[in-house]
């Protein structure tokens, strides 16, 4: 009995300590893989090059958000400088801010209903890809004096018109505008790596079905203040300084993070820069985190051992008993 004991007792240490040492000597790889910054260019068209990279520049407060059992949200403040020389007393030729805050990129599967006389059926199943946990759109002024509608559209600046890629039953549906005409700048995959493509039409029933998913996703996100818009939240100084605040949410999602800032002049975008941030898990929430994300097998093997473990402890207690 007592040889029997102490083998389940080695047993359960073992079981204990394999995912520990496995967890620790992978964590560098999964922290650094995890820092990497998503693709920005995957929603809207992208900025134009400038010549002058020196024309803007700016700087987070901190390039890391730790998040544990106790996150309630967080605030981060964006600085900024531009050399803005071609100041003008119109109003549309003023130089004016944008800044996109956007991450981390995960596709969204659902089944659309449609209706076949009384009878409601699930369609086939379909894959938004590349839709990010959290966008945030934040200007220095209203974005009818900063960009045209389509404009606006075109480089992402409006959180309720995002368009994305659309996977359906194994083949490739690019969304449409509401117009019927392909957007330019929906990106795609092929054989399950990200890349960039040109609009092809979409199957007749696609662009409706897609549209009022993607209606509702974003919907549930501005819900959860994931996707918001704050004009003029971006303050001016002088000397082309610019500072904004950005409070993130308490259920911000875990992984790395885009900012990417404009000016724009005359409709159209004339400098450009990029930050980038993470938000990762601290202390043993990231230990766990990083297991379960990175060793799926042998954590869902642990959890069945510390299950069979404390079921076995609370036997033995109700047996003395």
């Amino acid at each position: 009995m007592d040889v029997a004991h102490g083998t389940k007792t080695r047993l359960g240490a073992l079981a204990l300590a394999l995912p520990l040492v496995i967890m620790t000597a992978d964590q560098g790889r999964a922290a650094r893989a995890q820092d990497r910054a998503p693709d920005a260019g995957r929603i809207g068209a992208p900025l134009t090059d400038q010549p002058d990279a020196n024309r803007l520049t700016i700087a987070l407060t901190t390039d890391q958000v730790d998040v544990d059992a106790g996150f309630s949200g967080a605030r981060l403040t964006l600085f900024g400088v531009i050399n803005d020389d071609n100041r003008s007393s119109s109003p549309d030729r003023d130089t004016q801010i944008v800044a996109i805050l956007t991450g981390p990129p995960k596709d969204v599967r659902g089944r659309p209903m449609i209706r076949t006389g009384p009878i409601w059926t699930a369609a086939n199943a379909t894959r938004i890809l590349d839709v990010p946990g959290l966008y945030y759109v934040l200007s220095s002024a209203p974005m009818a004096i900063i960009a045209e509608v389509d404009v606006q559209h075109r480089f992402g600046l409006a959180p309720d018109a995002l368009t994305f890629a659309v996977q359906e039953g194994g083949a490739l549906a690019t969304e449409k505008d509401a117009d019927g005409a392909p957007n330019p700048k929906d990106a795609a995959r092929d054989q399950g790596a990200a890349h960039h493509t040109d609009a092809t039409p979409a199957k007749p029933d696609t662009p409706r079905l897609t549209r009022e998913m993607i209606e509702t996703l974003i919907a549930n996100r501005k819900d959860q203040n994931l996707f918001r818009r704050r004009e003029g939240a971006i303050r001016r100084m002088q000397n082309g300084l610019f500072a904004v605040d950005i409070d993130l949410p308490a259920q911000t999602p875990v992984g790395p993070y885009t900012v990417t800032v404009s000016a724009w002049q005359g409709g159209k975008p004339i400098a450009s820069d990029r930050a980038s941030l993470a938000v990762r898990k601290t202390g043993v929430e990231r230990l766990i985190y990083d297991f379960a994300r990175n060793h799926a097998f042998f954590y869902g093997i642990t959890c069945v051992l510390i299950s069979l473990i404390a079921g076995w402890a609370v036997s033995l207690v109700f047996r003395r008993r």
